[in-house]
């Protein structure tokens, strides 16, 4: 995710898959080149949000990765 990517208050990237999942049973893991507590929301089976919660728009490019698990 770019820095471009985020917007508002607190600063929020929208992640939408080229391929949406069956369903939701997959695990998010948000990596930032900012010192941030990462967190996200608003997980669909094609995409979710990235909340850098911070007002402060991040300088550094935001990594993510999807791992559908089975339930």
């Amino acid at each position: 995710v770019t820095t471009s990517m985020f917007a508002g208050n607190p600063q929020k990237a929208t992640v939408t898959f080229s391929n949406a999942f069956p369903d939701i049973n997959y695990t998010i893991i948000i990596t930032g080149e900012d010192q941030r507590s990462w967190t996200w929301e608003s997980k669909t089976t094609t995409g979710f949000v990235i909340n850098s919660n911070s007002a402060i728009a991040p300088v550094g490019n935001t990594e993510w990765n999807a791992i559908r698990y089975q339930t």
